[in-house]
């Protein structure tokens, strides 16, 4: 599992999904999204890129503990949800 932040210096978190899962060796790693960033057209960009959910700071650690968990074990149906 990935934990990725969408604002990074070089690229957005959004262009390191699309390359993750554009790679046969890391396309069926589940990413999730952590960011400050909230809007439904974040959270959007989030499903379209690959992503298995999206979070925005601040969070709730027990909340991310269920993500990770439920990821962990194949529960998500391969779109973006909220965390």
């Amino acid at each position: 599992m990935i934990l990725l932040d969408i604002m990074l210096p070089d690229v957005d978190g959004f262009e390191v999904c699309r390359q993750l899962k554009g790679q046969q060796r890391t396309r069926d790693i589940p990413v999730v999204i952590l960011t400050a960033l909230d809007g439904e057209e974040h959270m959007q960009r989030g499903q379209e890129c690959g992503a298995v959910a999206f979070m925005t700071k601040p969070f709730e650690p027990e909340r991310l503990i269920e993500v990770i968990q439920e990821n962990a074990r194949g529960r998500t149906n391969g779109a973006a949800k909220r965390g």
